[in-house]
C-alpha cells in the first residue's frame, strides 16, 4: 500500500520513490533501485546555471502529504509524472533565475514544523501554505538552506554552515557541525551535504558517493547512530552534492 509522507523529508518507514537529480551516476541510481527504490529523475531547468539545473532542492518544495509546490517552468513535467501518483502540484510563483539570490525561491530546510531559508526570497505560495498550516518560518541567511542542510531525524541535522547551524541550536534541534567542502558540486568550488544525502526510512540515510572518504565520516556515522539512522553509500566515487534525494512516497 502506498502512502504520502506527512512531514517533508522525514519518511516514516520505508520508501518507494524519491526525486533524484535527472544527471544522477547510473551507479547511483542502481544503488536505489537495490534498495527496492524507484528514483524519478528531474528535468533540467533552463533558468537555472548549469551545476543546479537538474536539483530536486531547486525545483520544488514538498510541503506535506501528497502536496508539492513547483517552480513554474518545470511544473508540467513534474505534474505529467507525479498525478498519476495522486500527487497534487501547486505551480509556484517564483521564476527560477541563473543568479542568487533568484533562484533559491524552493530551497528551504523543513524540519518538522520548522522551516529554515532566507525568508525575503522564500517562494510566497510556499509562505502562504507555511502560515495556513503552522509551519514557523526560520530566517537564516544561508539561501541555499536545504542543500545545506542533512536532515537525520524531526530535532537532528548535520551542516557545514555555522549560520543555520547556530539558529538551529537555538530551537532545540541536535546540530553535527561539520567541515566546509570535500564535496563534489561540478562546476563550483564544493558542494554541500544536505544536497549529498537523504533519508529512504525512519531508519536508513543514504549518501550519493562513499562517506568513508570526507573528513567527518566517523562523526558522521556516530551522530547518526544516536537516532538509530545508518548510513549507506550510494555510488563509488567522491561525496557528491546532487541536490538532495527528496523522499515522496512510502
Amino acid at each position: 500500500m502506498t502512502e504520502f509522507i506527512k512531514t517533508p523529508f522525514i519518511p516514516e518507514r520505508k520508501v518507494s520513490h524519491v526525486l533524484i537529480d535527472g544527471r544522477a551516476s547510473a551507479d547511483i541510481l542502481s544503488g536505489l533501485e537495490d534498495l527496492g527504490i524507484k528514483p524519478i529523475l528531474t528535468p533540467l531547468s533552463a533558468g537555472l546555471y548549469e551545476a543546479v539545473t537538474n536539483h530536486p532542492d531547486m525545483l520544488v518544495h514538498p510541503v506535506g502529504d501528497n502536496i508539492l509546490v513547483v517552480a513554474p517552468d518545470v511544473y508540467e513535467f513534474f505534474n505529467s509524472v507525479l498525478e498519476p501518483l495522486k500527487f497534487r502540484l501547486i505551480r509556484g510563483k517564483s521564476v527560477l533565475k541563473s543568479n542568487y539570490p533568484e533562484n533559491i525561491a524552493y530551497n528551504v530546510a523543513r524540519i518538522n514544523n520548522l522551516a529554515f531559508h532566507n525568508i525575503r526570497y522564500t517562494d510566497p505560495v510556499i509562505r502562504q501554505y507555511f502560515e495556513q498550516h503552522g509551519v514557523k518560518m526560520i530566517n537564516v541567511k544561508q539561501g541555499y538552506a536545504k542543500c545545506s542542510t542533512c536532515i537525520v531525524s524531526d530535532h537532528a541535522i548535520i551542516t557545514s554552515d555555522r549560520g543555520i547551524a547556530r539558529t538551529a541550536d537555538n530551537y532545540n534541534i541536535d546540530v553535527l557541525l561539520i567541515t566546509p567542502g570535500h564535496i563534489l558540486l561540478p562546476g563550483l568550488n564544493y558542494g554541500f551535504i544536505g544536497g549529498a544525502t537523504g533519508l529512504v526510512s525512519k531508519n536508513l540515510l543514504v549518501v550519493a558517493g562513499m562517506l568513508n572518504n570526507h573528513p567527518n565520516y566517523i562523526d558522521i556515522v556516530e551522530f547518526c547512530s544516536k537516532y538509530n539512522v545508518s548510513v549507506r553509500s550510494l555510488g563509488k566515487g567522491q561525496v557528491i552534492d546532487i541536490g538532495s534525494i527528496i523522499p515522496i512516497l512510502h
